[in-house]
């Protein structure tokens, strides 16, 4: 059908270690080929490995890596330390309510969101090359 983009959520879930390896051999072929691909993973070593751009969520914030800013383990925290300093020094009670917007938030708007953004950021890239 050769999409434009391919979205996918968690799709190495379950994979052996031969089909992990085809399957991000596929998606290779895929994103050199011209095809976006957005991958949604909880697996930060692949996630180094094979992304060319991770979009990192995580304790509320969103921030983007790339190969070229280092180790994405180092630079996710990093993030959580710069996060940390931050951060309003008085803690939150389990009981009471978060006060920002995304916490209100449907969890399935939080999760459009994210791939809007993503996708965002793919096209944003496929126009500065």
């Amino acid at each position: 059908m050769k999409p434009d983009y391919l979205l996918l959520d968690e799709p190495t879930a379950g994979l052996d270690a031969a089909e992990l390896q085809r399957f991000w051999s596929l998606i290779r072929t895929l994103a050199d080929s011209g095809c976006g691909v957005i991958v949604s993973t909880h697996d930060l070593a692949a996630a180094e490995v094979y992304a060319d751009c991770v979009l990192v969520v995580a304790n509320e914030h969103i921030f983007t890596w790339e190969p070229s800013m280092g180790s994405l383990a180092e630079v996710v925290v990093q993030s959580a330390r710069e996060v940390s300093l931050t951060a309003s020094p008085e803690p939150i009670e389990e009981d009471q309510p978060k006060s920002s917007i995304a916490s209100s938030l449907d969890p399935r708007t939080k999760i459009i969101t994210c791939l809007g953004l993503l996708l965002a950021t793919v096209l944003a890239k496929d126009a500065e090359g």
